[in-house]
C-alpha cells in the first residue's frame, strides 16, 4: 500500500476555489470562473462506489439553493476545505451557516484576539502564495519540496494547488517531518491537526494524530535554485500576544474541527420491559453524530426498542 494512502472523511459540502473555467454552477447553469469561490454539495454517484461534488457558485448558491435547501445546512462541521479558503470567504461561509441554522441568533460582534490572529495568519499564507505564483513555477515548487524530502505525488500530495499549499506553509511554518510514531510515514494538517499517512505493517495504517508537533526550520531543498526562493529569509511566525505559531499550524480550527467536538455519548441496547427492571439489554455505549442518531431512529423489535 502507498504511504498516501489516505480516505478522508466525507463531508455533505465541499468548498474550493474553481481551479478552472470548466465546472458548470448547477444553480444558475453557468460557467463558474476559474478561482471563484464554489460549494459543492456531495452527491452519491450512480456510477462509482464514492461521492461526487455537485457544484454552485457561492452568490447562486446562497441565493437559489439555500432558499430551497435552508435547513440541510446547519454547521460548519458538514463543510470541508474551509481551512484552505481565504479569511474573509470564510467568515461568508460562517454567514450562510448562521441563515441555515433557525436556532442560530444572528447578531455583529468585533473580532475575538484569537479571530485577528487568524486573520493576520491567513493574510500572511495568500500573500506568499501570490508571490509563489508569480515568481516560482510548479516545477521549481516541486523541486524544492523533493528536495527537502518531503512528497509531491498521489491523491494526498500532488497536483499545482496542493504543491504550492506545501510549500507555502512550509516557507512560514517549517518544514513538516516524518511521523514520529511508524518513523517513516509523511504528516498532513486536516481539520486543524496533524495526521500520519504511513503504515505501521502491510495492513495496518499508522493512526497518529496531534495538536502540535515540532517543526523543522526551512531551507530550499537540494536542486532548487530559484531567485525568490533562494532571497527568502525564514523567521517562525508569532501571534500577536508571543504564542508561537511555528509547530501550530492549523491551531485555529481545532475548537470547530475536533472529530469529538460534535458527538453526544450514547446507549445501544434493547429497552426491557419494568419487568425486568426496565434495564438495557446487551448494552453497549459509543460516540455519534446527531443525524446519525437521527437516521437511527427508534424500530419496535422484540421485548422493546432499540436505541
Amino acid at each position: 500500500m502507498a504511504d498516501n494512502d489516505v480516505t478522508e472523511e466525507v463531508q455533505q459540502f465541499k468548498v474550493d476555489y474553481a481551479l478552472s473555467s470548466r465546472s458548470t454552477c448547477n444553480s444558475s447553469k453557468q460557467l463558474i470562473p476559474e478561482g471563484s469561490l464554489r460549494i459543492g454539495v456531495m452527491m452519491q454517484s450512480p456510477k462509482f462506489d464514492g461521492m461526487y461534488p455537485q457544484w454552485h457558485k457561492f452568490e447562486f448558491f446562497e441565493d437559489i439553493w439555500m432558499v430551497k435547501n435552508a435547513a440541510k445546512l446547519k454547521s460548519l462541521s458538514q463543510i470541508s476545505g474551509l481551512d484552505k479558503l481565504k479569511f474573509e470567504d470564510v467568515q461568508r461561509i460562517k454567514a450562510l451557516v448562521t441563515k441555515g441554522d433557525s436556532s442560530a441568533k444572528i447578531t455583529k460582534k468585533e473580532m475575538t484576539t484569537e479571530e485577528k490572529a487568524v486573520e493576520k495568519e491567513n493574510k500572511l499564507i495568500w500573500d506568499l502564495k501570490e508571490k509563489l505564483k508569480e515568481n516560482v513555477s510548479t516545477a521549481e515548487m516541486k523541486a524544492c519540496l523533493e528536495g527537502a524530502g518531503q512528497p509531491t505525488s498521489g491523491p494526498v500530495f500532488g497536483g499545482p494547488e496542493k504543491i504550492l499549499d506545501r510549500l507555502a506553509d512550509a516557507m512560514l511554518f517549517g518544514w513538516l517531518p516524518k511521523c514520529s510514531q511508524c518513523k517513516n510515514g509523511d504528516l498532513i494538517i486536516s481539520r486543524g491537526r496533524y495526521k500520519c499517512t504511513g503504515h505501521i505493517s502491510e495492513f495496518a495504517r499508522c493512526d497518529f494524530s496531534s495538536d502540535d508537533i515540532a517543526r523543522l526550520p526551512w531551507s530550499r531543498g537540494k536542486g532548487c535554485s530559484n531567485d525568490f526562493l533562494s532571497s527568502f529569509k525564514f523567521k517562525p511566525k508569532k501571534t500577536d500576544d508571543g504564542g508561537d505559531l511555528w509547530g501550530s499550524r492549523g491551531a485555529h480550527l481545532r475548537h470547530t474541527h475536533r472529530p469529538w467536538h460534535f458527538l453526544q455519548l450514547v446507549q445501544l441496547g434493547l429497552a426491557c420491559s419494568s419487568s425486568q427492571g426496565g434495564s438495557l439489554s446487551g448494552p453497549h455505549s459509543c460516540l455519534s453524530r446527531q443525524a446519525q442518531q437521527d437516521l437511527g431512529g427508534a424500530r419496535e423489535g422484540g421485548k422493546g426498542e432499540r436505541w
